[in-house]
């Protein structure tokens, strides 16, 4: 049962860090996509180059942001999902351990019930 949970939970650790990994790339990827977006507005269309150049970094970072919120809820989300499944394993090992003493249980009364009938017999 304790294998199970921490194994759900190191399955956790690497998709969380993976996922933090890959903010740093997007957020270099988004800057070079909007310098080049910039270059091509600038020129094409006679604009400003600060204003261009901070509206974009403002739609680069307002992305990464975005990217990151939901990489955090998907997270959670799979972090919530693999505890459920380690309680679900952990509940049913449980009951499946309570049967078993069930079953023993119902023996020995058995066992019980038969000797005090032969005493009830004599």
């Amino acid at each position: 049962m304790k294998e199970k949970i921490l194994k759900a939970t190191s399955k956790i650790r690497v998709y969380k860090n993976f996922l933090l990994s890959l903010i740093l790339p997007l957020g270099l990827l988004m800057t070079f996509i909007s310098s080049i977006l910039g270059i091509i507005i600038v020129n094409h269309y006679n604009a400003n180059l600060e204003i261009v150049s901070q509206y974009l970094f403002l739609i680069g970072i307002l992305l990464i942001l975005f990217y990151s919120i939901i990489k955090c809820y998907e997270t959670i989300k799979y972090k919530d999902i693999a505890l459920n499944k380690a309680k679900n394993i952990a509940n049913e090992k449980d009951l499946i351990d309570i049967e078993k003493l069930r079953k023993k249980r119902n023996k020995i009364d058995k066992k019980a019930n038969r000797k005090l009938d032969k005493i009830d017999r004599r």
